[in-house]
């Protein structure tokens, strides 16, 4: 399989892990009635998350897969709990491929001064010179945009020619082990994070009005971005909107 063919069944595999699609994408919050920004953070607080005691072996093997395969627990938590951002869309698309392409270098990275998480396939910034890929020869498994595709490094809007400018939060090669599954097993989401994954929808006009209202408001966590295609052709929206006093906890 080739990479391009790898990096779009992955993104395609993520895509349908998350069933209202990004919570802090503008068009998933619309068509998903704000549900997806629900799920996406029960997915990243920890207060709703527990490993189910009743069952001390699984759960103390899942705490010890959690700490040495992080992006396999976040990967897991949205399996349950269905959302999250591009953290979640990169740490899911990332395990995947880690466990698909045991022999290709896998990369979870992120552009300085750009707070976006996604996968490089290919040799990137390695010791040896000659595993160190031409930009041409790397492709990017990016599935946090609403319509994803793979592509390569060139053309993806993060692109940079200066390697220095990729931040790399985590590189793996030949580890096929399934530990999202044994994570899993134990894992358990409370009854107040089942209740909040399954808010009713709000309306389109409830919808505009909190992005509306929040637009420049200071903070990180609640950004709502809008960001459509992968490739350059179109420059990520930086008029970002803060969905301020919509989380009552």
């Amino acid at each position: 399989m080739d990479r391009l063919q790898a990096a779009q069944q992955a993104i395609d595999k993520t895509r349908a892990a998350f069933p209202d699609g990004s919570g802090n994408q503008s068009e998933d919050l619309f068509a998903s009635g704000f549900r997806g920004n629900h799920r996406w953070r029960v997915t990243r607080q920890n207060g709703y998350w527990d490993y189910d005691e009743s069952k001390p072996v699984k759960s103390n093997e899942a705490r010890d897969y959690a700490e040495r395969y992080p992006e396999a627990a976040r990967a897991a938590r949205v399996d349950i709990a269905g959302g999250g951002g591009c953290a979640e869309f990169g740490a899911y698309v990332f395990d995947i491929l880690r466990q698909e392409l045991p022999r290709e270098p896998v990369y979870r990275v992120h552009r300085n001064n750009l707070d976006h998480s996604f996968v490089i396939i290919g040799g990137l910034k390695e010791d040896k010179p000659e595993h160190n890929e031409p930009d041409e020869a790397l492709v990017v498994a990016d599935p946090w945009p609403t319509s994803p595709r793979a592509c390569i490094w060139t053309d993806h809007f993060a692109y940079s020619k200066d390697r220095s400018s990729i931040v790399i939060d985590k590189r793996v090669k030949g580890e096929p082990f399934d530990a999202r599954k044994r994570i899993r097993e134990a894992l358990v989401l409370s009854d107040e994070g089942k209740q909040r994954i399954n808010e009713p929808r709000i309306t389109d006009q409830e919808v505009a009005k909190y992005v509306a209202e929040s637009r420049n408001a200071p903070g990180d966590e609640g950004y709502i971005w809008t960001l459509a295609r992968t490739m350059k052709d179109q420059e990520l929206d930086r008029n970002r909107v803060y969905v301020e006093n919509f989380d009552k906890q």
